[in-house]
């Protein structure tokens, strides 16, 4: 049994050429849409990595800095900041002044 497509008063069908056309303004339509969302897909994505790197950059910064505190500080306990002499002559010179104010 063939069906016969229903053809309705006042209703016309458009050509082929004029489907061919309203395709293409669809898909260029569609194409448009779709790389202005993927554009703002990648600017969204780009600020999130952005602030991702800075805050991973400042944590090296931070961490470099640490470990310069950390070596100076290592530095600095390894060398007497006075000479052994110099403090018995100082605690020296003290006594005698404390002594020379009794008098």
């Amino acid at each position: 049994m063939t069906t016969t497509p229903e053809v309705h008063q006042g209703h016309t069908e458009k050509t082929t050429a004029e489907l061919v056309r309203d395709l293409t303004e669809q898909v260029s339509h569609l194409a448009r849409t779709e790389v202005t969302l993927a554009l703002r897909e990648v600017k969204g994505k780009a600020k999130h990595a952005g602030l991702g790197a800075a805050i991973a950059g400042a944590g090296g910064l931070f961490a470099f800095f640490g470990g310069a505190v950390l070596v100076a500080r290592a530095q600095l306990k390894k060398s007497a900041p006075m000479p052994s002499p110099a403090v018995e002559s100082a605690k020296e010179d003290i006594h005698a002044v404390k002594e020379a104010r009794k008098r």
